[in-house]
């Protein structure tokens, strides 16, 4: 593989191979299937040593997957970047660490894929040719507008009316063009429906900067990959994580770490009672269902796209259920939940991250929870924490580029520009 390009596949195998600039541009395969890699390059972790930052892991991790593309000599501007804020791995319990995920410009982690994805794209001969769509619970489209604002991408983030708390709904408004934010008269389900039918209906017009891109994962899984490096090197232990899920992105990015030989040795994925993905464990029958509402809103989601990237990485199928988990938190857990890190920590989690301690609280060997966004961000869940800090970016904007309307994606095009 050495010299060679990697070219991305289709997970229903009905489509030709691509190029990384191809993945990038359509998102979803012409067979609607997600893009993955034909063959995951191989790491000995110990050949990083002494490299110890996330922009320098990143860059060597990703230049196999960059190799003879058009943006393989901007690989090292990309990740410094894309990876320019802090990501700490801390230690809180004897047993609990926590990957402090959410200090980026909009306070998640949703801030590091669309970085990375909005730095690549904008290099990208052509791609002004094209929007960038996004289907977001909440946190991935204020970090997806903060990152493309620096750009000149026509994007589309569509939202579900309602179901967004007051700081998300902040991130995701008031944009100057070409940012249009779309209030979707549905649930974060419908908003991801009407996603896919654009791209299935237009794909030559438009792309998107959901989890279903590439350009996210491959940014995620590098985090992931560091982090259980920093942990090996503390603890000379193989990383367990525990990380909140809903489409299922940032669970497979770890897994994706994991099959490239960085030292994971399992993946706990804590879900809200939106998820379907505990009763497939239990049962090895997927049924996707409605999503429901939830206190850990942004994981509200009940059709996971990544779920056709996650079983097409284990064959057989048996050896996911023999090696990961899943934990599944009721709206009372996580809130109790919330109260006891406090008072064991003096600090304060979002409702995601507290799903994932609650599960870990639940397994007799370290763990490390990943907390993916800032509690001051979910003020009505979480009312005594701070304010995330607010950047200059997301002051003085007004609401000001929103409208409500139903999830027919025929009436979005009336308002929505190709």
């Amino acid at each position: 593989m050495k010299n060679k390009a990697i070219l991305w596949r289709s997970t229903r195998g009905k489509s030709p191979l691509v190029t990384l600039e191809q993945a990038f541009l359509s998102g979803l395969a012409p067979d609607g299937g997600l893009y993955v890699p034909e063959v995951f390059p191989f790491y000995e972790w110990d050949s990083f040593e002494g490299i110890h930052t996330v922009h320098e892991i990143a860059e060597k991790i990703l230049r196999p997957f960059f190799i003879h593309s058009s943006l393989e000599p901007e690989l090292h501007n990309i990740c410094k970047y894309a990876f320019n804020f802090s990501i700490p791995l801390l230690q809180k319990t004897p047993k609990i660490s926590v990957l402090e995920w959410f200090h980026g410009p909009t306070a998640a982690f949703k801030d590091t894929g669309a970085r990375f994805l909005a730095q690549c794209l904008s290099r990208l001969e052509n791609a002004q040719e094209r929007s960038v769509w996004v289907a977001t619970s909440g946190d991935t489209g204020g970090a997806v507008a903060s990152a493309f604002s620096e750009t000149q991408i026509p994007v589309v983030i569509l939202f579900p009316e309602g179901k967004v708390s007051d700081a998300q709904r902040e991130q995701l408004v008031g944009w100057k063009k070409p940012i249009l934010s779309i209030e979707v008269a549905g649930d974060f389900d419908d908003c991801q429906r009407i996603l896919k039918e654009a791209m299935s209906t237009y794909p030559e017009k438009i792309t998107t900067s959901n989890s279903v891109n590439v350009g996210r994962l491959l940014a995620q899984m590098c985090v992931f990959s560091a982090a259980s490096l920093w942990n090996i090197r503390k603890y000379q232990k193989f990383a367990h994580f525990v990380i909140p899920t809903g489409n299922l992105g940032n669970g497979l990015s770890a897994l994706w770490a994991k099959q490239m030989g960085f030292p994971i040795a399992k993946v706990t994925f804590a879900t809200n009672q939106s998820s379907p993905l505990k009763q497939y464990f239990k049962t090895k029958n997927w049924e996707p269902k409605n999503s429901v509402s939830t206190l850990a809103s942004a994981m509200d989601v009940g059709a996971p796209s990544n779920f056709e990237r996650l079983i097409d990485l284990f064959r057989p199928i048996d050896l996911l259920f023999q090696s990961h988990d899943v934990f599944q938190s009721s709206d009372e857990r996580i809130q109790k939940t919330i109260s006891e890190v406090h008072q064991l920590t003096g600090e304060w989690v979002c409702p995601h991250t507290a799903c994932a301690w609650d599960a870990a609280q639940t397994i007799s060997h370290p763990t490390i929870v990943v907390a993916t966004a800032h509690p001051g961000k979910f003020k009505t869940v979480v009312p005594k924490a701070e304010d995330y800090p607010k950047k200059s970016l997301f002051e003085g904007r007004k609401d000001n580029s929103i409208v409500v309307i139903s999830a027919k994606l025929s009436e979005i095009l009336k308002k929505v520009p190709l």
